[in-house]
């Protein structure tokens, strides 16, 4: 866990500066195409690359092998003064479950 926190003087009173450059919305196209699940394969059915990707990247993520970075900002300004109180914590954990939000039409329900 890293935390830190810093007072910022300011007179418009706007204290956010949080650093997201390291926030990046994840997505499957790094990940290798995991096999054809074997219901497809015996209907003679195959999923696309991309949803071989995301099935690949889910099935890593249920069992714990990719990081999720957890980040928590909090702002708070001293009442009557141009002073904010900024905290941010940061954590790595390896969480289970996730949002698929392909486009419609991308094959969602065939991939999970």
């Amino acid at each position: 866990i890293t935390a830190t926190w810093r007072i910022v003087v300011d007179a418009d009173c706007q204290a956010s500066t949080a650093d997201l450059s390291s926030f990046k919305v994840p997505t499957s196209k790094a990940f290798p195409e995991a096999d054809q699940p074997v219901l497809l394969n015996v209907s003679g059915l195959a999923l696309y690359p991309r949803q071989a990707q995301a099935l690949h990247r889910m099935l890593e993520i249920e069992s714990g092998n990719v990081a999720f970075n957890e980040m928590e900002h909090s702002e708070h300004e001293l009442p009557g003064t141009n002073v904010s109180l900024v905290a941010d914590v940061e954590r790595e954990n390896n969480l289970k479950g996730g949002v698929l939000a392909d486009a419609m039409g991308g094959g969602k329900t065939v991939t999970t």
